[in-house]
């Protein structure tokens, strides 16, 4: 039986990740993943055509987090990602997994004592309104839009800008920016600072234009 207090953080991990994702929409929508949607990556939730499939390089073959990691390859060659949140799978609750660094050690270890670091996909809410802000702001100029000074505010070389916005699919440019610019180096967020950053997100939030489709829910 999973124990009340992994609940509760796994409820505060889930609450600033929404959030999080609630600042991409707002800032940077995909048209074809509107909410409500949700940010798992399972791998039993997952249904992709063979071509897709073939053209993002199959499942990789990385020890965990497969997962995760095929559908970023997917979004990476602008694959229109849909988070179908009528879509329902169950998992178990187990302990001992099928490979070390997945859910089942997260649950086995986090039931002893809480980990420092939540989960990777969630950060500080500031940096993830210039994540997605600058996200849009690429997207917009591989599509042919001028952008003077969007090297500067990813304080990359402007020959290294240009180089990643000539290439086919807009998710890989983005990568390669997102990889390189000092600016978007990814921090980790402290279960103790969760309830702050909560706070944060939700006040962004409040402060942005919010979408038809995000205001109606």
């Amino acid at each position: 039986m999973i124990p009340a207090h992994l609940h509760a953080d796994d409820a505060m991990e889930c609450e600033l990740i929404a959030l999080l994702d609630d600042l991409a929409w707002i800032l940077d929508s995909e048209p074809h993943d509107p909410p409500p949607r949700h940010t798992e990556a399972s791998g039993a939730s997952l249904a992709v055509s063979v071509a897709a499939f073939r053209r993002a390089g199959g499942i990789p073959p990385i020890a965990s987090g497969e997962d995760r990691a095929f559908v970023r390859a997917l979004w990476m060659m602008d694959a229109k990602v849909r988070h179908d949140p009528t879509i329902q799978v169950t998992v178990s609750g187990r302990i001992e997994g099928r490979a070390p660094g997945g859910m089942a050690d997260a649950i086995s270890r986090r039931i002893v004592r809480q980990d420092e670091f939540a989960d990777e996909m969630a950060e500080p809410a500031m940096d993830a309104w210039l994540r997605y802000s600058l996200r849009q702001r690429v997207r917009r100029a591989w599509s042919g839009l001028a952008d003077p000074a969007l090297a500067g505010d990813l304080a990359l070389p402007r020959a290294r800008v240009t180089t990643a916005l000539a290439v086919q699919y807009f998710g890989h440019a983005w990568a390669l920016l997102e990889a390189t610019s000092p600016v978007l180096q990814r921090r980790r967020v402290r279960f103790t600072e969760l309830p702050a950053q909560i706070q944060a997100a939700q006040t962004i939030r409040r402060h942005l234009t919010v979408p038809e489709t995000l205001a109606a829910e």
